[in-house]
């Protein structure tokens, strides 16, 4: 059925069914033989046969039982070879009985079928062409559309409101609570092909905007035929992430952002033909599907599927620091289930290889076990779960099983256990607590860096960035440190000595090797240089000036007050007084006021950043200081008078160890 999906896609007729179940073993959990995979003759014909939905007491299908066939979609070839919807009810001894026409006006011109439920079986939604039968480049054309049941005819058949003349919408698949519609489409902005999208359905029967199911779901290739259980695990078929063959089943859990894992259904699920249209019942242990495989009655047929094994339980898992119950998300997570003893047919499985056991040889007196290896090519892989991440995850776990646990993570001692499947079933979530490397010694040495000799006696500080907590250390006669680490943290290292600059670095847990005896960090001290100032020596702030008649901090004053503050923190023991100038218009007085209003603003400001009130005081010096000309009555531009609205700082105070100044 390969060309039907690769084309325009006439077989978007088909569905992904219904809406209930729960969830069914996924991917390569259960082994083949617990799958019970049969076809249903009765339903099927020597045409297509596909996408069965449960309704009432039998189900609804589509076919193509007229003459004629649907591998191509152009207009010449489907011509008067169509697809109907048919229901078939069951007998007494569970038989289904000759398939009619689903009543109503539903079955139109051209194409009908690929149909979904509410859960009170009074609204379907269906596949269906467009009025004309084709779109404008002569391909089948397809929307979904919503009809209900009256008087027992399905009738009043409209079209949804996302549906456009531009692309096909179908396969859609109601959730039970009918909030939710899953459905393909190739609208713009996919990633190729036929894309899995879902839309939301209000109370009232308003539709949002479909969106993309994202890359988990969708490749370059088609994804079709969605089925959505009230778990919240999709089903649906592609052919774009290889698998056994043409298109296949795959499930995935979409549940409140948790990480999902894709997984393939196994065989004889899927098989090497074309797979798809999968559904379930409630439970989760039987159900229907769609395939061409060899064996079939006509070109696709309609199968039951069940479940004879143990139905498999979602569990939520996540690996946690044991001390400080801290959700890791990033380590690594291998889940293996373990094999059972099978010695069936004379078979026995050791470490998930099968071995025959041959008759017992005696030799010296000693009885000896023959086991010879037994391949079986139907035999069930390994349970994929080295998982991307390691928290928010939902798998399915199979009761009455064990499970082999591997967890590891940089800074963490390495995890392997087996477990009961009811250990990991037994809460809401699976804590799985993993612990800390033990402490390891970190060294250090500070080192002067113009010579690189070592420094003796330097203050050093480790700060622990998981705890926040500070430790002081003070450098041996070599300029060498030592303390404790714990390499699941990051770590800020500083160095500061009397004349020197301190030094810093950061020592983050990526970097820190654990399996390692000790890490070693170096820190390089370069000596302060002697400062461009003395003890009573006047600075003029070259960019703190205030417009007319005002003394409030303009953007370009606060940047050049940052300056002074940062050399106050830089200096410690630096007094300043800031002085405040003004030009010469207006009074004496009101100058002075003025200037020291001006002052005041700016030490404000100062102390506002930090800095101590007891080290930087105001002063307002008026117009006694002009810099120009510019006295009282001298005509001078505004730029001239803004000169003298300066403001300067003077050293009143500088005691700084190690350094010297002249007074």
């Amino acid at each position: 059925m390969k060309n039907i999906f690769l084309t325009a896609l006439g077989t978007i007729l088909l569905t992904a069914g219904l809406y209930a179940q729960h969830t069914i073993p996924v991917g390569s959990i259960a082994s083949p033989s617990e799958y019970e995979v049969k076809n249903i003759e009765e339903l099927n014909s020597g045409e297509l046969d596909f996408c069965a939905v449960p309704f009432r007491k039998g189900l609804v299908f589509t076919s193509t039982r007229k003459p004629g066939s649907l591998f191509a979609c152009s207009k010449d070839f489907a011509k008067g070879h169509y697809s109907d919807l048919y229901y078939a009810e069951k007998d007494a001894e569970g038989v289904y009985m000759p398939a009619e026409l689903l009543p109503g006006d539903i079955s139109g011109k051209y194409h009908d079928g690929a149909s979904s439920f509410t859960s009170d079986e009074t609204i379907m939604f269906f596949s269906r062409n467009n009025k004309k039968g084709t779109n404008s480049w002569g391909n089948i054309d397809l929307k979904i559309y919503e009809a209900k049941l009256k008087n027992g005819l399905w009738t009043e058949a409209k079209e949804l409101p996302f549906n456009s003349n531009d692309f096909d919408n179908c396969h859609p698949s109601i959730t039970p609570n009918g909030a939710w519609l899953y459905f393909a489409s190739n609208r713009p902005g996919g990633f190729g092909g036929m894309d899995i999208y879902v839309v939301e359905r209000s109370k009232s029967g308003s539709w949002g905007q479909p969106v993309n199911l994202g890359s988990k779901v969708n490749t370059a290739g088609n994804e079709i035929f969605p089925f959505i259980s009230p778990e919240g695990v999709l089903y649906w078929s592609s052919d774009g992430f290889g698998g056994m063959g043409g298109l296949d089943i795959f499930s995935i859990p979409i549940s409140n952002g948790e990480e999902a894992v894709r997984n393939l259904l196994s065989e004889p699920i899927n098989s090497s033909s074309d797979d798809f249209a999968f559904t379930t019942n409630f439970e989760g242990t039987e159900g229907f599907l769609t395939s061409d495989r060899e064996g079939g009655l006509g070109k696709d047929d309609i199968y039951s599927w069940k479940f004879l094994g143990q139905k498999p339980k979602l569990a939520n898992i996540c690996v946690v620091d044991e001390k400080t119950g801290y959700r890791i998300s990033d380590a690594y997570l291998d889940l293996q289930l373990k094999p059972v003893e099978n010695r069936k047919n004379g078979l026995t499985s050791i470490n998930g290889m099968n071995y025959m056991q041959m008759e017992a040889m005696n030799v010296d007196g000693k009885e000896y076990l023959i086991m010879v290896p037994y391949k079986d090519d139907k035999a069930a892989p390994k349970l994929n779960t080295k998982n991307e991440k390691s928290c928010g995850l939902r798998l399915p776990i199979i009761p009455g099983r064990m499970y082999d646990v591997i967890v590891d993570k940089p800074g963490y001692q390495p995890l392997k256990k087996t477990v009961r499947a009811e250990e990991i079933l037994a809460n809401e979530e699976w804590l799985i607590p993993i612990k800390n490397m033990p402490p390891l010694a970190m060294k250090g040495t500070v080192k002067d860096g113009a010579n690189e000799l070592p420094i003796p006696l330097a203050d050093v500080k480790v700060i622990n960035s998981c705890t926040g907590e500070e430790m002081d250390i003070l450098s041996d006669r070599n300029g060498d440190f030592t303390f404790p680490m714990d390499c699941n943290c990051d770590y800020e290292i500083i160095a500061s000595k009397g004349e020197y600059r301190y030094d810093y670095e950061m020592l983050y847990s990526y970097d820190i090797q654990c399996n390692k005896e000790n890490t070693t960090v170096l820190l390089y001290l370069e000596k302060e240089p002697k400062p461009e100032f003395s003890v009573g020596e006047v600075i003029k702030l070259e960019d703190v000036y205030y417009d007319y008649d005002k003394f409030y901090i303009r953007s370009d004053a606060a940047a050049e007050l940052d300056k002074v503050v940062n050399f106050m923190r830089k200096y410690p023991s630096l007094e300043l007084e800031l002085r405040s100038h003004t030009d010469s218009r207006g009074s004496y007085e009101y100058n002075r006021k003025l200037s020291q209003n001006r002052a005041q603003a700016a030490v404000d400001y100062i102390i506002s950043r930090g800095i101590s009130s007891s080290r930087i005081v105001a002063a307002g010096y008026g117009e006694s200081q002009l810099v120009n000309h510019c006295a009282d009555g001298v005509p001078c531009s505004e730029a001239e008078h803004q000169e003298n609205r300066r403001t300067e700082i003077k050293v009143t105070k500088f005691n700084e160890k190690g350094v010297r100044v002249e007074d």
